[in-house]
């Protein structure tokens, strides 16, 4: 602001003139992407943006983030990422600075809301998976383990030396990489989705390997796989082979697939009612079995099972 007194004799007159500051840091803006709300264990990546005029030239992003415990984060950058792995209320405070001297700065907050994860739906009318000991060669890099709420990092190895570690088991959440292996499993025949948690026993100044491998579907019914399908109604004394395109009648059946390389039968107890088809239970051992959004029809057209198998589990772990 210039102010001007003007004098001719005996008055006076004095105007405010307004003058733009051209040092200002104006129009800070923060992007996240996912924007909030959140599932909790996302990985957030934010953008900042910010505008100054000529000459000058915005050359510092300082980012101040509060989890809804208190805890604060401070990173550096025009373009951060962030893993959101608490419920509750995130604040995330972005300044930018330009390049005058002293420099000018601005500041912009916004909330992250994290929400407790809810798992995706399992895609297909009825999964049935049998489980396989065996060895694997090849681990998948996941983008990172917490041991007891300790953020590890990525990678396919926990630390979890100098852990003040008292009993067991222990807490390990798995972080997969967004987008990728949307199902785990922890400890068959249990299963869960990414971030997947679970226990293990762990000592302390010990490294606990983890290697995560990502469960392979083997069989689409209505694909040419070379295998059959053999169905009873409960309490019938024998199955009877059936073409894939069967429609099945209302009731209570047990349902077999055969002539799967590698993988023996796998058998199934399944219901087919006016709301679609629900699996009861499964008879292979080790196995498991789920349905989910069922026909919505009297009946089921066979073909539109998605038949999985999975060889082995998901995650083998090794104390050493």
């Amino acid at each position: 602001m210039i102010r001007l007194d003007v004098c001719a004799g005996i008055l006076s007159h004095t105007r405010t003139v307004s003058v733009k500051d051209p040092e200002a840091v104006k129009n800070v803006k923060i992007f996240a992407n996912p924007p909030s709300p959140v599932g909790i264990g996302t990985t957030v990546t934010f953008v900042g943006t910010a505008e100054t005029d000529a000459p000058y030239v915005i050359d510092g992003w300082i980012w101040k983030i509060t989890d809804p415990m208190g805890t604060k984060t401070t990173k550096l950058g025009k373009i951060i990422t962030h893993r959101l792995d608490k419920v509750g209320t995130w604040s995330v405070v972005l300044t930018a600075c330009n390049n005058t001297v002293p420099a000018s700065c601005s500041s912009k907050t916004k909330t992250m809301k994290v929400e407790e994860y809810v798992p995706p739906p399992p895609k297909g009318d009825l999964t049935i998976k049998a489980f396989r000991t065996r060895d694997f060669s090849e681990a998948v890099t996941v983008a990172s383990f917490i041991v007891d709420g300790i953020d590890k990092g990525g990678g396919v190895a926990v630390t979890v030396k100098d852990l003040l570690i008292s009993e067991n088991p222990h807490s390990i959440e798995i972080m997969m990489k967004a987008g990728e292996y949307m199902t785990c499993y922890a400890d068959i025949p249990d299963e869960c989705y990414s971030p997947c948690e679970f226990g293990v026993n762990v000592a302390k100044d010990v490294t606990t390997e983890l290697r995560i491998y990502m469960a392979r579907s083997i069989l689409a019914i209505s694909d040419p796989s070379g295998a059959t399908v053999y169905i009873k109604p409960e309490g019938a004394p024998t199955y009877e082979e059936i073409p894939s395109s069967h429609m099945l009648a209302l009731g209570t059946y047990r349902i077999k697939f055969s002539g799967l390389a590698n993988y023996g039968a796998l058998e199934a107890v399944i219901t087919v009612t006016e709301d679609g088809v629900v699996c009861e239970s499964v008879l292979t051992s080790g196995g498991a079995c789920y349905t989910h959004f069922p026909v919505t029809r009297p009946g089921l057209l066979v073909s539109g099972f998605l038949i999985k198998g999975y060889p082995a589990e998901a995650i083998t772990r090794t104390v050493t």
